[in-house]
């Protein structure tokens, strides 16, 4: 009897059939882009957007390369050529390529300071003369002006005349702010009439309201807590009768539309006195009364 390898054999087949089939190939799987998560894959699969990919990692622009050397920096000391006092101070400055040696670029700007008059003998003996101050004073308060660049704060604070009397920050700005008046209006202007009128504006000066005004922050600097909010209190007791001022206002207004009859219609209606259904005398609330009239252009009551 024949058996199944022998069928095989004559048939020419082969003699394992799992031989023939092909070993079922693993579906590969879509590789995850970066950028988005593990979890958020297994959510979202293969349908991830594109521009999550695109955007994932940002690539920087890249620095030309322009084949220069790079520049090297170093903390040199130098001295600024406006100060006689010897200070030494630092800043960074080029090294390669090597720079020449060369004055401090900003110095230009250090020699620049504002303007401080001067006055003669001449000039102070015409119009300067103060009873207050003396010739000796005025010349050492001039002088600390010029050292100091109108700075009266540190004025005030170096202020020291032998044998003068106490001086305020004040008394020193008046002092130096009348002078200078006095020198542009007595001496020959460059510009026009407008221009010289704006330069004596910014040298002007009151004294007096200025001791009013520190006066009054001084009040205001030295008050008790107590005082603070008895302050406050009026101020928001102010306001609240500011506000049932104008409640007020807006009512009487009411008040007076609704009597006149401006919002029933009133106010524009008026009776006829010919019409001899008519006996009520005319109505015209709001306005003045008309008085009847005969035919000559006479009035009625007229004698």
């Amino acid at each position: 009897m024949a058996t199944a390898a022998d069928v095989r054999d004559i048939l020419n087949l082969p003699s394992n059939l799992s031989a023939t089939k092909a070993a079922p190939k693993k579906a590969s799987q879509p590789r995850r882009e970066a950028g988005i998560t593990r979890e958020l894959y297994q959510l979202i699969g293969d349908s991830a957007p594109t521009l999550v990919a695109q955007y994932a990692r940002p690539m920087l622009k890249a620095k030309p390369d322009l084949g220069r050397p790079k520049a090297k920096w170093e903390w040199k000391e130098f001295q600024h050529p406006n100060r006689n006092n010897g200070l030494s101070m630092h800043h960074w400055t080029k090294t390669s390529p090597p720079q020449p040696e060369e004055e401090y670029p900003f110095a230009k700007y250090g020699n620049i300071g504002p303007i401080a008059y001067e006055y003669s003998s001449e000039e102070y003996s015409r119009m300067l003369e103060d009873p207050d101050w003396s010739r000796e004073e005025t010349d050492y308060l001039f002088a600390l002006v010029k050292e100091y660049d109108v700075r009266f704060f540190v004025i005030h604070d170096r202020y020291d005349f032998p044998g003068g009397k106490t001086r305020s920050m004040q008394d020193l700005k008046a002092r130096y702010y009348h002078i200078c008046r006095r020198l542009i209006k007595s001496r020959p202007f460059a510009g026009d009439e407008q221009t010289k009128n704006q330069v004596m504006s910014s040298y002007s000066y009151d004294k007096v309201r200025e001791d009013q005004r520190r006066a009054y922050l001084n009040g205001l600097f030295v008050r008790t807590p107590t005082q603070i909010a008895e302050e406050e209190a009026l101020y928001i007791e102010c306001k609240r009768i500011e506000q049932n001022e104008r409640r007020f206002q807006r009512e009487r207004d009411d008040l007076l539309r609704t009597l006149a009859g401006m919002e029933s219609g009133l106010a524009s209606l008026s009776l006829r006195v010919d019409d001899p259904t008519n006996s009520l005398p005319p109505l015209n609330i709001g306005s003045r009364p008309r008085v009847p009239r005969r035919s000559d252009g006479m009035d009625v009551d007229s004698p």
